[in-house]
């Protein structure tokens, strides 16, 4: 061991004035530091690491000089406490950096060798900035790209991907090459400079659609990572599937159709129930089934031979890639390396395609993700099922999301109206016996990026956690099946506990995933009640984090839909005026959240009781609705206009309630809506028309409002619209509510339906008779006879 009084005199002829005794100190302490923890201590102890620093940056230093101060500061550095602590307070790293720009190969390979020793470090943060300086940055990817110096190359890839992290690093990182670099190096048969460069890759393509698209001119690439898939390194296989996942999700550079599957299914439910078809699940509860594949032409592999052998597009391509993906991530959950950085990936992977999703499920997946929310993901010398996931994962047929709006029969309720994202109960309360008038919808999918995270930086075991969370909502945001292994997989309390995590990338995603058990009623009635999960999204509608705040507003949707004890539970937690208050949000990043305000204030008024929406007209003044529903979105026109249906419903009270909330305003703006020179998106109409038929529903002196506006003539309009069939159906249940017998005796009702005549409905309603749509056909039927006399007659001959 050197003793100390020789280190103190090495580190002494440091100063000394020799060149040539600086320069043999300088020597001895870097051959004596290479490898010796104790040694490095020593030295440093001794003061080495400031002195050697002067020298790297005295302008008189030679070239061999620079090159050795370089090489010791990376040794002084690396596995020894303190040390990388030191040369970052001694401004030592700016140092390094700089000598990458000199003009002497030796200074530079020196001092990117010294860097990857720095970057490769995690025990403390190591600023970024000195090698994104615009200055530096370029000359660390050419070094990335000189294949014939692969020792460097490596080097460089190593830095390059621990200083990228961020979006705009990787905008840094794309606009110097650094993506087209690293491709580059795939074709070496140097298996540690595949493995770096390949990590490169796997940090710059995340959320980067700018660098995926340019790397996908190459389609050779695809082909160069499937291969890699089979590489005996998990660490290699976990990179290439990373890659792979994010191609991928991007739009493919040959402008051919985006990747199948890869749409999200909203999943509309009734408000009756939910659910679609469920999968047979595969596996055991002991174990992970190990399907061999009956007939080898259909695995993924074979699948991509296929499709480049037919010459494929990029799209396609990527598709049966991704099939190869799925079953290399599932089983890297069982490598204890890589398992903490798998979970997001699997869920980017899995976002949108009911294909894969399903062969996840029926490759037991759900148990294995629940199983890491419980257990602490790994303990030193073991790991958490090192089998990972065996099942079987070809895919086969797409089961259906969850199901479309239950219909109802005369007089009941649940017709649909299903227009863009889910709809349910489309028809109106009318006397005549339609159906019942209310709006209800699920929320839509939420903010469930699979693979996006928080920009905030979480700890390790927190990464883990938002991982697995939104692998797990995205494998129940459409499919009953995986809601059904969730619940019985009895973590809920965990995700729930999840919600209130000081980690916004967990409560994000913890929040997709109640959101998404939120879109069951089975689910909704013995699970998500029982954990009594609504005052705790109400508590998250204040969240710092927007992400968290859409997600909570969308379960909240889903739980005040069915269950009158939950909205009076809203209610009591003053969730109104917060959800007031999100509708009145602006700007860009919002859009979504005031989108969730509406929807949910929307839900709040389906079939509540009268103090509900008492309230909720408390808490929402009039003036408020009124900019909702002339709001610059059209989705929020339209949660707002449904607002309004479903306050209209049930019974002359609560219409008489809302007329007094909005007073002659109310019909001004349903003629707003209907004027078909406004060029209102027919959602909108249609809903406007039911809240008319609502309205028309209470007494006579409503009917007798509505009849002094302008909206008889609308109304007369509106049937006569050749190109929708549901606008023609709306109009006439508002005509059957206006003339319906038994609500409509005495000269009031003589007298609206002689103003009817006046404005050609009776004829119009006529020639409706041989309209295409038997709907239409049927209203009109019912409409005509309450006109009496020849029309009576007219309908008995049809």
């Amino acid at each position: 061991m050197v003793a100390r009084d020789a280190a103190d005199g090495l580190v002494r002829g440091l100063s000394a004035s020799s060149s040539e005794e600086r320069a043999r100190s300088l020597r001895s302490i870097k051959n004596a530091v290479i490898g010796s923890k104790s040694k490095k201590s020593q030295f440093l102890k001794a003061g080495a690491l400031p002195r050697v620093l002067e020298l790297l940056l005295n302008s008189s230093s030679s070239p061999e000089c620079v090159s050795q101060c370089a090489t010791t500061l990376g040794s002084l550095s690396y596995g020894t406490p303190g040390g990388l602590e030191l040369l970052l307070a001694s401004s030592g790293l700016p140092g390094l950096v700089g000598t990458l720009n000199a003009d002497n190969p030796r200074v530079v390979e020196a001092a990117i060798r010294a860097l990857k020793l720095v970057y490769s470090q995690s025990s403390c943060a190591v600023p970024h900035a000195p090698v994104l300086n615009p200055a530096t940055l370029p000359r660390v990817v050419a070094l990335l790209g000189d294949a014939s110096r692969p020792d460097i190359a490596e080097a460089a890839a190593v830095v390059l991907a621990a200083v990228c992290r961020s979006a705009d690093e990787q905008r840094a990182l794309t606009d110097a090459g650094a993506g087209s670099a690293a491709v580059t190096l795939l074709a070496s048969d140097r298996r540690a400079l595949q493995a770096t460069s390949l990590r490169v890759l796997s940090r710059l393509l995340p959320r980067n659609p700018r660098a995926a698209a340019a790397l996908l001119e190459r389609p050779q690439l695809i082909d160069t990572l499937v291969a890699l898939l089979r590489d005996g390194e998990p660490l290699t296989r976990f990179a290439a599937a990373t890659c792979l996942t994010y191609l991928a999700a991007s739009p493919p550079a040959d402008g051919g159709p985006a990747a199948a599957g890869t749409s999200s299914d909203r999943g509309a439910r009734a408000p009756g129930g939910g659910g679609g078809a469920r999968a047979r699940l595969a596996g055991s509860s002991s174990g992970l089934a190990v399907t061999e594949q009956s007939q080898p032409s259909q695995t993924p592999a074979n699948a991509l031979r296929r499709a480049h052998a037919a010459g494929a597009c990029v799209a396609e391509r990527l598709e049966a890639a991704k099939h190869a993906v799925l079953p290399v991530l599932l089983r890297l959950l069982g490598e204890p390396g890589v398992l903490e950085q798998v979970p997001p990936v699997l869920a980017k992977l899995l976002e949108g395609s009911e294909e894969l999703q399903k062969a996840a499920l029926d490759a037991d997946v759900v148990r294995h993700l629940a199983a890491l929310l419980v257990v602490p993901p790994f303990t030193p010398g073991r790991g958490v099922n090192r089998g990972g996931v065996h099942g079987s994962v070809n895919g086969g047929g797409v089961d259906a999301g969850a199901a479309g709006p239950s219909g109802g029969g005369a007089g009941g309720s649940g017709a649909t109206a299903a227009a863009g994202w889910a709809v349910g109960g489309g028809g109106v309360s009318g006397a005549g016996g339609g159906p019942s008038g209310a709006a209800a919808a699920d929320a839509p999918g939420g903010s469930g990026d699979g693979g996006g995270g928080s920009e905030r930086e979480c700890s390790g075991g927190s990464t883990l956690q938002e991982g697995v969370l939104r692998a797990l909502g995205n494998l129940c945001l459409t499919r009953n099946d995986g809601r059904k292994q969730l619940i019985e997989a009895k973590v809920l309390k965990h995700i729930v506990r999840s919600l209130e995590h000081p980690c916004e990338g967990v409560r994000a995603a913890a929040a997709v995933c109640v959101m998404a058990l939120s879109r069951s009623i089975p689910t909704l009635r013995s699970s998500l009640l029982e954990a009594e999960v609504a005052e705790v999204l109400c508590r998250l509608l204040s969240d710092s984090c927007v992400d968290v705040q859409v997600n909570a507003a969308a379960t909240l949707c889903n739980l005040v839909l069915e269950f009158s004890s939950v909205k009076e539970a809203v209610l009591a937690q003053g969730a109104l005026t917060t959800l007031a208050e999100l509708t009145e949000l602006t700007g860009s990043m919002v859009g979504a959240l005031r989108l969730h305000g509406c929807w949910a204030l929307r839900n709040l008024a389906y079939k509540s009781s009268g103090e509900v929406r008492r309230t909720l007209m408390r808490g929402l003044p009039w003036p408020a609705m009124r900019a909702l529903l002339n709001d610059a979105d059209a989705d929020v026109q339209e949660q707002a206009v449904c607002t309004l249906r479903n306050l209209c419903m049930d019974s002359e009270e609560h219409i008489g309630a809302v007329l007094e909330w909005a007073s002659a305003d109310l019909l001004v703006c349903l003629e707003e809506k209907l004027d078909p020179s406004s060029a209102v998106p027919e959602p909108i109409l249609q809903h406007a028309l039911y809240t008319v038929a609502n309205v028309l529903t209470g007494s006579d002196a409503h009917k007798d409002a509505v009849m002094a506006s302008n909206l008889p003539a609308l109304l007369a309009h509106h049937l006569r619209c050749p190109a929708s069939p549901d606008l023609r159906v709306s109009a006439i249940w508002c005509i059957i509510n206006l003339t319906w017998p038994e609500a409509n005796p005495g000269p009031a009702a003589t007298s609206r339906v002689r103003k009817l005549r006046e404005l050609g409905v009776e004829v119009t309603l006529l020639g409706l008779l041989a309209d295409a749509n038997m709907n239409v056909q049927e209203r009109a039927k019912t409409a005509l006879v309450q006109f009496g006399g020849g029309s009576a007659a007219a309908v008995v001959h049809m």
